[in-house]
């Protein structure tokens, strides 16, 4: 009786057993399931974003490494905070993708073309008010014998700058390029010889994110709005500035050696390889180029108009839209 017993406590307990093993199996089954199709969500949410974004990208002026000029587009702003700027502002480009008169218009005419970052596109003033626009009214004022083009793109660098130049302006054949550099350039850490090898660092996981994203306009659009983030993290996006005539700062003098002479070493060698580069790649094509130092509202000196120290003087940056 009792081996009965045994043998039926022996026989249910391998039941159990088994059965627990065949609902564990299945669990396992059913998460791999979810898991694949979850995967397989991703992938096909990938494709079709990847697809529509090459139909239309409408977020960023850089795609698959190479720019996207915006060719006709044309921008109205209702400026409800400033009065130093227009209520609406109308701001338009052309075929070319730049502020100014057609190319049509450029035949028999001396051409020059402005090449810089958001001080020389100047994004927030309507047609006619950047120093772009300034200077041909200025220089035709006997006659049209000039063809004046803004090609400024908010945020570029000497690097930047060097891209659109063999990737859009070089083809158009200018006389003269004006370019009004280096703000962006300040703690730039890209090498030059970037310029020449497309990117390439072999045995640089982030040289396989920027292969991946030169083939991939959604990966590449991810990486842009992670740059867009940093660049807001650092207050580097266009916004109009104040100067609060009322509030300075001290300055350390060994502090302030200290940084000059860490961007000496780290960063100047390779920000003059660029213009070196640059100046080399329009002489070869007979372009006269002039380098323009980029104005800024501080720095040494003092201000004639309102009697301020420029070295000391605080300077903030105020949201506009």
């Amino acid at each position: 009786m009792c081996s009965t017993q045994n043998f039926l406590h022996n026989s249910s307990s391998e039941e159990k057993i088994a059965g627990g093993g065949a609902e564990s199996s299945v669990k396992t089954l059913n998460l791999r399931k979810k898991t694949g199709l979850v995967f397989l969500g991703v992938l096909i949410s990938f494709f079709l974003i990847e697809i529509l974004l090459r139909i239309h990208n409408p977020f960023f002026r850089l795609s698959r490494g190479r720019i996207k000029l915006p060719v006709y587009a044309s921008y109205h702003l209702d400026n409800k905070v400033t009065s130093l700027l227009d209520l609406n502002i109308i701001h338009t480009k052309n075929s070319l993708g730049f502020r100014g008169m057609e190319f049509a218009e450029a035949r028999g005419k001396y051409k020059i073309i402005a090449v810089g970052g958001s001080t020389t596109e100047c994004f927030y003033l309507s047609d006619g008010d950047p120093w772009v626009a300034h200077l041909e009214k200025k220089l035709n004022q006997d006659g049209e014998k000039y063809w004046v083009n803004n090609a400024g793109l908010g945020g570029h660098t000497s690097y930047g700058h060097f891209v659109l130049l063999r990737e859009h302006i070089f083809e158009l054949k200018p006389d003269l390029i004006l370019m009004l550099v280096g703000i962006n350039d300040v703690g730039n850490e890209i090498h030059s010889r970037w310029i020449t090898n497309n990117h390439k660092e072999e045995g640089s996981w982030k040289n396989l994110i920027k292969r991946g994203a030169s083939h991939s306009e959604a990966l590449d659009t991810g990486i842009n709005f992670f740059r867009f983030f940093q660049a807001t993290q650092k207050g580097l996006i266009d916004k109009p500035f104040k100067r609060n005539l009322n509030e300075h700062t001290s300055i350390n003098l060994e502090a302030r050696r200290s940084q000059l002479k860490k961007h000496k070493q780290k960063y100047i060698t390779a920000y003059r390889n660029r213009i070196e580069q640059i100046v080399d790649a329009c002489g070869a094509r007979n372009i006269e180029l002039v380098l323009i130092t980029q104005a800024a509202p501080y720095g040494r000196g003092s201000d004639p108009h309102e009697s301020i120290n420029l070295v000391t003087v605080v300077v903030m940056l105020v949201a506009l839209f």
